[in-house]
């Protein structure tokens, strides 16, 4: 089961390990299905800390500029610092993968 953060258990999470993907969802069927993924890849995928959070009731969502329009949206994070986001239409388990395994550069969030 995915743990779902909230705004005063965002950051520790982000920084408890090296790898981390957030899933920022809304309650859509869109977002279920990235849910699923996530559930899925959490299972295969150990040294990867796997949560969700809801973007229409979070302050970090707003924060980081994403908005119910912009879920479904994986966040994975190395070292605490945003690595790579995949939106709706690059959501797939080959991506998330490949954004772990990967080198890809760190991206600025708004």
């Amino acid at each position: 089961m995915l743990k779902d953060l909230k705004d005063s258990d965002y950051q520790s999470f982000i920084n408890s390990s090296v790898y981390c993907a957030v899933g920022f969802y809304a309650n859509d069927e869109d977002s279920e299905k990235m849910l699923a993924l996530l559930e899925d890849f959490q299972q295969h995928h150990a040294s990867c800390s796997v949560a969700k959070i809801n973007v229409e009731n979070t302050e970090t969502a707003k924060s980081l500029g994403v908005t119910r329009e912009l879920a479904p949206l994986i966040v994975i994070y190395d070292s605490g610092k945003p690595k790579k986001a995949l939106n709706k239409a690059t959501i797939s388990a080959e991506n998330l993968a490949a954004s772990i395994e990967g080198g890809t550069k760190n991206i600025t969030l708004q």
